[in-house]
């Protein structure tokens, strides 16, 4: 007679600014104790992982009730899952909620900050960064990353620009650049942080690509197709994250 056996529960991974005290994480009374209480109704003695600061730590709950949330620690373990570069994606604003899908997408890849850009041809200027936030959380969460991707307000993009010049090297997006080589990808491990630059629905305007050629960019392309920005960030992030191997 066959025996069904059970399926292994799912272990719910948080991730935050998450340090250890005496091999204990206290999680006071606020949103995520409430998560985890009340909408996913853990219960003393489940195991969870929590993530941040490049490490993650296997617990098991010792106590929920109206004052937090308290897990003993029960393995601690470095991040083994950082992409080979520091990448900062600057993502001119789309339309409708497609700066929602380049910051989910980028979260997952494993961008390390994202900085929405208004430029001379972007139509959609507001950005809701609360819900931006709560994206890229959940996004990190769910693709197993062991940090959040820094969010910042938006910049024009002279601004970004002026910004980006601390990158030890930035990729500014085009279809009249050169095509992306394995020669830009292995600079870029030696970069420290790099820089990408992806432009509206309208393309950047001919002085934007002047202006970063001016400070230094690599003016690219993804190849010979025109892709939508949102298609171009993502594949980008991913070319720029997760190099081949040299």
């Amino acid at each position: 007679m066959n025996t069904v056996q059970d399926t292994p529960k799912k272990i719910h991974r948080f991730i935050g600014d998450f340090e250890p005290v005496g091999g204990r994480i206290v999680i006071p009374e606020g949103a995520l104790a409430h998560q985890i209480r009340r909408v996913l109704k853990l219960r003393a003695g489940e195991q969870v992982a929590f993530a941040g600061g490049g490490r993650e730590y296997l617990a098991r709950l010792a106590r929920l009730d109206d004052d937090g949330v308290v897990a003993e620690v029960v393995e601690t373990a470095a991040s083994d899952r950082d992409p080979a570069a520091k990448v900062t994606l600057y993502c001119a604003v789309v339309k409708k909620e497609n700066f929602e899908l380049v910051a989910q997408k980028a979260t997952e890849i494993g961008a390390a900050a994202i900085v929405p850009v208004v430029s001379r041809r972007t139509v959609k200027l507001n950005v809701r960064m609360e819900r931006l936030r709560t994206i890229a959380r959940e996004a990190a969460e769910q693709c197993g990353r062991n940090d959040l991707p820094l969010l910042s307000e938006p910049l024009d993009y002279a601004e970004a620009l002026r910004q980006a010049a601390a990158n030890g090297m930035n990729w500014f997006f085009d279809p009249s650049g050169r095509s992306l080589a394995a020669a830009d990808q292995a600079a870029a491990l030696n970069a420290g942080r790099l820089g990408l630059f992806i432009g509206p629905e309208g393309g950047w305007d001919g002085e934007e690509i002047a202006a970063a050629a001016r400070a230094g960019c690599r003016v690219l392309s993804l190849g010979r197709l025109v892709f939508r920005a949102e298609t171009a960030a993502v594949a980008a992030c991913y070319l720029a994250c997760w190099p081949p191997a040299r």
